[in-house]
């Protein structure tokens, strides 16, 4: 499992940082689908994007999930906004193509963040039985 881990960790690494690579894309040179949306509200969501994917994209280089996990929420919301505001746009296959193919980054980044909630959680149990003496079980 372990070794399984080291293999993915730097592909996961250079998935974030495109992905804050894209948030600084957006900032600078807007799509036109995005053009119309106000550029205070294209700066914040695109913000989220950057800061998210350099966050995550250190904590998956670094192997420190805490700012994988911490940093998630960021790219989540960031790239959800981006999905709400394609999906309310003119109604064009290729906006909505668009749409979904950002919905699919959402998902797997809110699947990534729950699998490192669940261990965060089993994290804590086993440090607590370990703290009431019970020890960790084979």
């Amino acid at each position: 499992m372990l070794a399984r881990h080291r293999k993915i960790r730097p592909w996961r690494a250079a998935a974030y940082f495109l992905l804050a690579l894209g948030g600084l894309i957006i900032w600078w040179d807007p799509t036109r689908n995005v053009e119309p949306v106000p550029g205070l509200v294209r700066w914040v969501w695109a913000s989220f994007i950057v800061v998210g994917g350099l966050g995550a994209a250190y904590g998956a280089a670094r192997d420190k999930w805490l700012y994988e996990f911490a940093a998630l929420p960021l790219i989540v919301v960031g790239f959800g906004v981006m999905v709400l505001v394609l999906a309310a746009g003119d109604g064009s296959t290729g906006r909505l193509a668009f749409a979904c193919w950002l919905g699919s980054i959402v998902v797997q980044a809110a699947r990534r963040w729950f699998g490192l909630w669940r261990f965060n959680r089993q994290l804590r149990k086993a440090r607590q039985q370990q703290q009431k003496g019970g020890g960790l079980s084979a």
